[in-house]
């Protein structure tokens, strides 16, 4: 990915995703890494909720379609989409049912008896 800035005049900096590494924060997801060439800086992106419903909007808009239509290696951007894509979604699943065993754990732990009847 480039990134231009006016401070740094007309260079542009480089950061790639690919090597980020991202933390859940509880109330943000932070992404962070190391800019190349000309400068060598470490970045921070803290995302919020409504950051990741923006960048997926992105994805669905007319301009995305065309850059990925023009793409030489449309196998490669569909291999990954499919590949992270359900990795995606595994992962949000499997966070839901475990957020949901633990509810019940919580329950049986604290003696609720309102599904119980006498």
């Amino acid at each position: 990915m480039e990134l231009r800035s006016k401070g740094l005049g007309k260079k542009s900096v480089t950061m790639c995703l690919g090597e980020a590494e991202v933390t859940d924060t509880g109330k943000a997801m932070v992404v962070s890494g190391k800019m190349g060439a000309p400068v060598y800086w470490e970045y921070t992106i803290t995302m919020t909720e409504q950051d990741l419903v923006d960048i997926l909007g992105i994805v669905s808009k007319k301009g995305t379609a065309s850059f990925f239509l023009g793409c030489e290696n449309k196998g490669r951007v569909v291999k990954a989409a499919i590949g992270d894509g359900s990795k995606l979604v595994f992962g949000v699943a499997t966070g839901i049912f475990r957020k949901s065993d633990r509810r019940s754990a919580a329950s049986d732990v604290t003696g609720d008896m309102s599904a119980t009847t006498e």
